[in-house]
């Protein structure tokens, strides 16, 4: 299977910033592939939060440049029987833990196969038993990325892990009810709700006006961006990525309603 590297290198983990881990895998990749570039998209993910990291290296890894290498490393099961995996796409490869992290790409159209990593010499030795970033992920990566052959990496795998992803659901023919499945920084609520489902059901519902509700409180109108709203009301719109957003302009959404991720959003007609 052909794949040609371009010397990027991206990052995801919930690391954190305050320890070493971060600096060291980039290290030990730096041993193997000095010219390599780094790009870190989070270390900020929650610990153990698979779905997290999922949401965002999903949110961002279609606008690197083919040739990419997506490093990701969300691992609460190191150490135990989970694989290191290797994903392989039409444009990208993704390296980490077969643990769900990589659930949004096997059904994509430009996946091609999965792999459980085991050749050995490609690892650091002795691979310890908590760090596998460092000692098993972060080598393979690097190692990938001077070209060594993929299929020198391991073994096909056709069962690799995937999480149960949340999907709207359509109830009727007015009435949509979805999640919210990220709070991002600054309290904003991402839902599950794509606009394409919106924007199909929209059609058929005249000059009905539309409701948002969650935890039965009512949330102002769709809106294009975030300048269109108030700072007396939440407000939802759809985002960049093409999923409803519940915002408060000037203040943090998820405080003021008091929404965590898990929790269901309703949009119907009345």
């Amino acid at each position: 299977m052909d794949f040609k590297a371009s010397g990027i290198m991206t990052l995801t983990s919930d690391f954190g910033l305050a320890d070493s881990f971060v600096g060291t895998m980039k290290g030990v990749m730096l041993c193997i592939n000095p010219a390599l570039v780094f790009v870190d998209i989070s270390h900020q993910i929650p610990p153990q939060d698979i779905l997290e990291g999922s949401f965002s290296l999903q949110s961002a890894y279609s606008y690197f440049p083919p040739g990419t290498i997506h490093l990701a490393v969300v691992d609460p099961g190191v150490g135990g029987l989970r694989r290191p995996l290797l994903v392989v796409t039409r444009d990208y490869l993704f390296v980490g833990p077969d643990n769900g992290l990589f659930s949004f790409i096997f059904s994509d159209s430009s996946f091609q196969a999965a792999y459980e990593l085991t050749a050995g010499k490609y690892f650091l030795e002795p691979a310890g038993a908590t760090f596998h970033g460092r000692d098993i992920f972060a080598p393979a990566a690097a190692w990938l990325s001077t070209g060594t052959p993929i299929s020198e990496m391991g073994r096909t795998i056709h069962d690799p892990v995937t999480l149960k992803i949340p999907e709207p659901k359509v109830i009727g023919t007015s009435k949509i009810q979805g999640e919210i499945i990220h709070v991002d920084h600054f309290g904003n609520l991402i839902s599950n709700i794509p606009v394409e489902l919106y924007e199909r059901l929209r059609a058929g519902w005249g000059n009905r006006s539309i409701r948002i509700s969650i935890l039965a409180q009512g949330i102002g109108k769709i809106v294009r961006y975030y300048g269109e709203g108030s700072e007396e009301e939440p407000f939802a719109l759809f985002n960049s990525s093409g999923w409803m957003e519940i915002f408060w302009k000037g203040s943090n959404a998820a405080e003021k309603l008091g929404v965590r991720r898990g929790e269901k959003v309703h949009l119907y007609t009345v």
